[in-house]
């Protein structure tokens, strides 16, 4: 029997048509709508205050870094661009450190920035263009926050998806401390928007590969450090992290990317280190403060252990010793200050950190709280932490599933909450660690969410508790501060802050309003070492408008009922004769 042939092969199939690239996600406007919307409304609800009250001119206080800002951008607008011989304004805390000539010499000369100088180019472009009125600079910043809040929405988005992404956008709309960042001349508020336009766009870089996507987020990292240099924490956190993912992890592309980034800050730092040679600073010279936070922070005789800006003889003998410089002054920290004392301040400051506590230091935000009814309703910190604790959680159990950003974010956390104890755990330092975690925070209400709609009501429940645990975790924080070596409570009213709106109100032509400000001091405060500055400041108006018979009326009053042995002399300054007997010693301010 003969063999039947084989039958034929199959015919191969036809080549397949290229997939068509994937569009790119579309933007979600009605979130970024919403959000934005709610950012605008309680900042239209917080903005009368704002314009009526002294918050918006705190800067005219010559002890603040705005009133710094300003004597920079007045300098650059009549034509000072390099800013040769840095103004310095009159700070009263520095001759307890040392002298005008010390500080010169620990500043590195004449033509050192004392801050990162961003922010007061940027306020001599905004004068230009609209006067020398705050009022516009206010609106600006508002609208910055509220462009804050949307980046915000967007890296929750690109971390975590569209429910996280809401949740995180509108709650950083009503962050009460950032709001009443915004009310004032100060970077911190704007630096937030930076800072979150810096992780999207490394986000962006990562997924096109680009060369200029590289190099533009690392200009934008580079502009964020200058303006606040202690980003200079997640910039280098952006760069180590693409190196480790390009030679540890072999991800292809990510050196290429760390080399890049690395590159576009290098341009963005090119035009200060092009002044600076030109004026004959160091080169790299940004800014001459961390030296002396580390120094003021840890020094020995600080009777608040940093929780609060405190300065003290200690710490100018640090400086003293150390010439000012950074590296030398923190060798001269571990090397002065017993061991035991050095790690207690930096563990109270490492709790302070998670806590509600918003440090007062150029304006203080328990002042205005609670004068402004939104901005009282408004969250604080404890809020956030809660159910960013419990995202966090979440996020790191699925952490091989999630973005690979999730990696950055959390590295930055962790370098943050190492970093910001070295110094003062104050709003504005602390105002950084915010919008890394408002991701996490809206991951949690996502989860939340889910769970419920899904019927799995004991995992909505269970997330929801843990977010209520975190927060009363991060309260009692506050709590263990309290008995601590010097109460918080004791630094959250301040004399200060009623003596600093009354003279403003004093200098815009309202002295009735002026008096009415230290009257309400006044009947705040009970002894007499913080009612003596409200009263002298009192009577000092009264003078300055020439109202003589009131001043001594106000003289009379105090000598006769203040156990204050100053008021006798100022009594009889004003023609009033010998006060009344019964004057005595001040007793100290109890702790």
């Amino acid at each position: 029997m003969s063999k039947r042939p084989p039958p034929p092969a199959p015919a191969p199939p036809p080549p397949a048509a290229p997939a068509a690239a994937a569009p790119p996600p579309r933007l979600p406007w009605r979130t970024i709508a919403l959000v934005a919307g709610v950012a605008a409304s309680v900042r239209l609800l917080w903005l009368p205050t704002v314009l009526s009250d002294p918050v918006a001119h705190w800067h005219e206080w010559d002890q603040t870094d705005g009133f710094t800002y300003e004597m920079w951008a007045k300098e650059i607008g009549k034509g000072n661009w390099l800013l040769r011989d840095v103004p310095r304004p009159p700070h009263n805390w520095e001759a307890m450190l040392g002298t005008p000539g010390e500080f010169t010499a620990w500043e590195g000369g004449p033509n050192v920035f004392r801050h990162a100088p961003l922010y007061a180019y940027g306020l001599a472009a905004a004068h230009a263009v609209f006067g020398p009125s705050p009022v516009p600079v206010l609106f600006l910043q508002v609208l910055l926050g509220i462009a804050w809040a949307v980046a915000t929405q967007l890296l929750g988005r690109k971390l975590f998806g569209e429910v996280a992404g809401a949740a995180a956008g509108i709650a950083a709309g009503i962050y009460g401390p950032v709001l009443f960042l915004e009310a004032q001349v100060l970077r911190d508020a704007p630096a937030l928007l930076l800072q979150a336009l810096g992780l999207l766009a490394l986000a962006r870089a990562g997924a096109s590969g680009r060369a200029a996507a590289w190099v533009g987020t690392g200009v934008l990292l580079g502009l964020t450090v200058l303006l606040k240099e202690a980003t200079g924490v997640l910039a280098v956190a952006a760069v180590g992290w693409l190196a480790w993912r390009g030679l540890v992890g072999k991800v292809p592309g990510a050196a290429r990317g760390a080399a890049l980034v690395a590159a576009g800050g290098a341009i963005a730092f090119a035009p200060v280190v092009a002044r600076n040679l030109a004026v004959g600073a160091r080169p790299l010279s940004l800014s001459s403060r961390g030296p002396q936070v580390i120094a003021t922070a840890n020094a020995p005789d600080t009777q608040a252990f940093g929780l609060v800006y405190e300065t003290t003889s200690g710490a100018g003998e640090i400086l003293r010793k150390s010439g000012g410089g950074g590296l030398a002054t923190a060798l001269e920290v571990l090397r002065s200050v017993p061991f035991g004392r050095l790690l207690g301040g930096y563990v109270l400051r490492a709790i302070a950190c998670w806590t509600p506590y918003e440090g007062p230091d150029n304006a203080n935000y328990w002042f205005y709280r609670d004068r402004s009814w939104i901005l009282g309703l408004l969250p604080v910190f404890h809020c956030l932490f809660g159910p960013a604790a419990v995202g966090a959680w979440l996020a790191w159990r699925r952490r091989r599933e999630l973005s690979p950003l999730l990696a950055l974010v959390f590295a930055e956390i962790i370098l943050l909450a190492l970093a910001l104890p070295v110094g003062f755990p104050q709003c504005r330092y602390r105002v950084m660690l915010v919008p890394l975690l408002l991701p996490f925070a809206g991951y949690a209400v996502a989860g939340a969410v889910a769970a419920w709609r899904g019927g799995a009501q004991g995992r909505a429940a269970l997330l929801a508790g843990g977010a209520l645990v975190g927060a009363l975790f991060s309260a009692a924080g506050e709590r263990t501060l309290q008995a601590g070596p010097r109460p918080l409570a004791a630094f959250r009213d301040r004399p200060a802050d009623y003596s600093v709106s009354a003279s403003i109100l004093d200098g815009h032509g309202q002295l009735a309003e002026a008096l009415e400000e230290l009257d309400r001091g006044l009947a705040r405060f009970e002894h007499p070492d913080e009612r003596l500055p409200l009263q002298r400041n009192k009577v000092a108006l009264l003078l300055n408008a020439r109202e003589l018979e009131r001043a001594r009326a106000e003289a009379k009053r105090w000598a006769e009922s203040e156990p204050n042995p100053e008021w006798a002399a100022t009594y009889e300054a004003l023609g009033l004769g010998t006060p009344p007997p019964g004057s005595r010693r001040l007793a100290p301010v109890p702790r």
